[in-house]
């Protein structure tokens, strides 16, 4: 018989809801607790789902209702270790006997001293269970409270599936399984995740990154992927809008994370350097030139991208990067960080500007930068415009320099002169690099945005860059000029992309502290996407370890959450308070090995507003297993 209930798991030990207690939000805690047997313990983990009879009234003698309550907390409980202020010598005594009380009771409760105490909170579900019918009863919202006094009862794997992906059934399977039932895929609704923005979240070393990739990928998923999958996924994307993600990519790791992406499909993915200089010169040489590119080359990118070490180390796979890599060439271009020099000239300027510059040194700086900016308005960044901005500086009766003659006490002018000689050198580093620069190498803002608005197909694009206040510079004037186009309709077409800005290490660019104007630029670009991207079909995907250092704005506007082990009580608390749950819904992830996350969604999840704990495919192993493939495919 198909039943929702596994209650062998609990081995005859009785149990019992105990207490109800409000909080100040209006929720409800619930103290359960059943006999302790060892099996029992093991069996009972936080973020289980279970069943108590509610209160409901039922005309049907056969019909029993039942709240679905997620558990928070299990702990084993002896009475004689409640009270361990007795002398030394009889505490000693006792925890020998408790430990043999704990072995002794392997699945069968023989001791009344011991239980298993438990915490739980309301999934906002119930069923009507008819146990005379052999079929898995039907959702509804709850609609009563849990009867204080009725038993705990495990939900079996077939129900726990049916209420994580409630109305999921034609949506394909993601990169996210199930904690505790592995053959559960726990499924996402992609249009929702892309539209409402998501966050992942966990300390160095969980494995955010690999899990971007897993994400990413099941999102776009590679064309060599099982059939039956791409199948439902091909039929869903004839009846759905091409999806763009951009990767802000700070660190320059995503580039090994995508590499099968690189071998099989390299046309639906673009690798971009912001900067002039943020490529070996004999790399940037080769660009936008329509060669293949050079072995020396090849083996030079190999060697400095970032690969995780168990890539890097397995010499069987190594060709299979190196063609990636060849590949990922064709398929890189430089961007520069704004579209014109009087913008590059002002970011240049105050970067340059020590905090600590007076009053007057500032007035003066202002207007050098009034004069400056204003002889190279609109001009596009060019060898030859550069050439033009350092010759302003030299100028006997230069605007540049009469500022700082007029400057009192004269011992302030060194700061501004300094100011100045900085960025002169620095127009003259950026002339000398782009001369080495072929024309066809770099994109311009007007393509990307073009590439973002194509509904031909679904596109990856990893923006990474040697600076950060650089790629903080680029990516306010991208998420600008793509929202702005979005708002005028300029795709001219009603099939507008699912693109999302996903940016790593999102620390860096939406701080609730902010000391400079670049970083406001972004982070206001970002808080416009997530407070009004969703009706243009854009979204925000943040990753970082230090949620609690987050713009809460953005924050409050994430509808999803990916979070993995996070040891430091603020940052659960910044995010408990941002989705609007108690602190105790974060326990599970104390336990949490790499690859393990904690999915809390108001819209992309079948059971919303409720942590499911799963564990993410492996980045690496998908890359190995298709290297494999390649291997096998080409006799090596």
């Amino acid at each position: 018989m198909t039943s929702p209930f596994d209650d062998i798991r609990l081995y005859r030990a009785r149990s019992a809801l105990l207490k109800i207690t409000p909080d100040e939000q209006g929720r409800f805690e619930f103290e359960l607790a059943c006999q302790y047997t060892r099996f029992g313990l093991n069996q009972l983990q936080v973020g289980d789902l279970i069943a108590v009879e509610n209160y409901s009234v039922s005309e049907d003698e056969h019909n029993r209702t039942y709240s679905v309550l997620t558990l928070t907390q299990v702990l084993p409980i002896h009475f004689a270790a409640e009270g361990l202020g007795a002398y030394p010598g009889h505490v000693f005594e006792s925890m020998r006997s408790i430990k043999e009380d704990w072995e002794n009771q392997k699945d069968n409760p023989l001791q009344a001293t011991t239980t298993i105490s438990c915490k739980s909170v309301s999934t906002g579900w119930q069923f009507t269970f008819n146990d005379l019918l052999d079929e898995l009863p039907s959702l509804e919202e709850e609609r009563s409270l849990p009867m204080v006094g009725a038993e705990i009862r495990p939900l079996s794997r077939d129900m726990v599936d049916a209420i994580i992906n409630y109305q999921m059934d034609n949506l394909p399977e993601s990169h996210l399984i199930h904690k505790k039932f592995e053959t559960i895929n726990v499924k996402l609704d992609n249009r929702a995740l892309l539209t409402t923005h998501f966050g992942i979240f966990g300390f160095t070393g969980v494995g955010k990154s690999n899990f971007v990739s897993s994400l990413v990928d099941s999102i776009i998923p590679s064309d060599h992927r099982e059939a039956d999958q791409l199948e439902i996924r091909d039929q869903l994307d004839r009846a759905a809008n091409p999806v763009n993600i951009v990767i802000i990519d700070p660190n320059d790791e995503y580039l090994g994370l995508f590499i099968d992406k690189f071998v099989y499909e390299p046309d639906s993915l673009l690798y971009i350097h912001v900067g002039v200089d943020s490529l070996p010169q004999s790399i940037v040489a080769n660009l936008g030139q329509g060669d293949e590119p050079t072995t020396d080359n090849v083996n030079l990118l190999h060697r400095q991208m970032h690969l995780p070490l168990n890539l890097r180390e397995n010499y069987d796979i190594q060709d299979f990067i190196r063609f990636g890599v060849r590949n990922a060439l064709t398929r890189t271009s430089l961007a520069l960080p704004v579209k014109d020099l009087s913008t590059w000239l002002r970011n240049e300027l105050r970067n340059q500007t020590p905090s600590n510059t007076g009053a007057a040194g500032r007035e003066a700086l202002l207007e050098i930068e009034t004069a400056w900016t204003g002889s190279v308005e609109n001009l596009p960044i060019t060898p030859e415009n550069l050439q033009i901005a350092i010759d302003l500086e030299n100028e006997f009766s230069s605007p540049v320099r009469a500022p700082i003659q007029r400057i009192q006490p004269e011992r302030n002018r060194p700061t501004v002169q300094g100011v100045v000689d900085r960025t002169v050198r620095a127009l003259e580093r950026y002339r000398d690099h782009l001369l080495n620069v072929p024309p066809n190498a770099i994109l311009s803002f007007n393509e990307i945005i073009h590439e973002l608005n194509s509904s031909d197909r679904s596109r990856i694009i990893i923006i990474t860059g040697k600076q950060d206040f650089v790629l903080k510079q680029f990516c306010s004037i991208l998420g600008n000029e793509l929202y702005e186009s979005r708002r005028i309709g300029a795709t001219g077409t009603d099939i507008e992309p699912y693109t999302v800005l996903l940016l790593d290490e999102a620390d860096l660019f939406i701080p609730s502290d902010v000391d400079d104007d670049v970083t406001k630029q972004i982070k206001e670009t970002c808080i416009t996407i997530a407070r009004r991207g969703r009706k243009y079909n854009l979204g925000i995907g943040i990753s970082t370890q230090r949620a609690s250092m987050l713009d809460t704005q953005v924050m409050g506007n994430l509808h999803t959450y990916f979070v993995s082990k996070l040891p430091r009580r603020y940052d659960r608390d910044k995010i408990a308070e941002a989705f609007g749950i108690g602190e105790e819904e974060l326990s599970p992830t104390f336990t949490f090995r790499p690859g393990h996350w904690l999915i809390i969604s108001h819209d992309a999840t079948g059971l919303k507003g409720v942590p499911i704990p799963t564990t993410a495919y492996n980045a690496n192993e998908r890359i190995i297993r298709a290297a494999n493939e390649y291997n096998r495919d080409n006799g090596t």
